[in-house]
């Protein structure tokens, strides 16, 4: 339900309710804790409330910048792998073009068909965060099939064969890569120690004896807004194929105007 809502609006959406939402719980939280702490209390302990502060301070942004250029290398080898089965593809369409025509052919419709579910069923079924059904792959038996029952009559044929399959498992791979990387996120107990330290952060902004409590306000939703940024970079891109920062389909685009530039040229 909640990733539904946080991939399913625009960037321009999500980012400012993410962060009005961190930055209304952060004034909230220093509201709270007017009532319930003195202010001279807290004046009193200022020296040491900076000191801890400082310490937790360095501890959880090394860790909230671990887990933002996670999500980020994550994204980016996501991006590869698309970019690595489209290139097969592609390759594996132009070497189809050097085998018997009626083989080549064949095959040419089962990969042109196969560039097309990817396009028009998987990707907006990624994007939706649903399930992909078994089309593609039943279209790539079809393909290594047609392979395996096609004899070469020369050595030519063989060379061009074995190409043909060494790059047919390489697509097997990038396309299971692609699948699983649909799938991963961050685990449940990461966010939990993201939101917790960010919580403990925030508090000792919140327990500051300083003379000025609206200047106090202030600072404390600065802080908030600064976490809720970096909240909304994780989520931005935790699962690549979602939301309005996502992996586009380009490269299998590029890949199906090529084919149907190749129908139309002679073998």
């Amino acid at each position: 339900m909640l990733n539904d809502f946080l991939y399913g609006y625009p960037s321009y959406v999500i980012g400012p309710v993410v962060v009005g939402f961190f930055v209304f719980a952060g004034l909230l939280g220093q509201l709270a804790v007017f009532r319930l702490l003195p202010a001279q209390l807290r004046t009193e302990n200022k020296d040491a409330t900076v000191y801890m502060a400082s310490i937790v301070g360095v501890i959880y942004a090394v860790l909230l910048a671990f887990i933002a250029v996670a999500a980020w290398e994550s994204f980016n080898k996501a991006g590869e792998v698309a970019r690595k089965e489209a290139a097969e593809l592609g390759d594996l369409y132009r070497d189809s073009r050097m085998l018997d025509p009626d083989v080549s052919e064949a095959m040419d419709r089962l990969m042109e068909q196969y560039v097309r579910t990817v396009i028009e069923e998987e990707w907006p079924a990624m994007a939706a965060g649903g399930m992909i059904g078994n089309k593609g792959w039943i279209l790539l038996e079809q393909v290594a099939g047609m392979m395996m029952a096609d004899t070469p009559s020369d050595a030519k044929s063989l060379a061009v064969m074995q190409e043909m399959l060494t790059r047919l498992n390489d697509l097997y791979d990038a396309r299971r890569d692609r699948l699983l990387a649909a799938e991963e996120e961050l685990e449940p107990s990461v966010w939990v120690v993201v939101l917790f330290g960010g919580l403990i952060s925030i508090l000792f902004c919140w327990i500051f004896g300083t003379p000025h409590r609206g200047f106090h306000i202030f600072v404390s939703g600065l802080v908030a807004a600064t976490f809720g940024l970096v909240m909304f970079l994780i989520v931005s891109f935790d699962l690549p194929f979602r939301g309005a920062v996502q992996i586009k389909p380009d490269e299998f685009v590029m890949v199906l105007h090529d084919i149907e530039r190749m129908k139309v040229s002679p073998r």
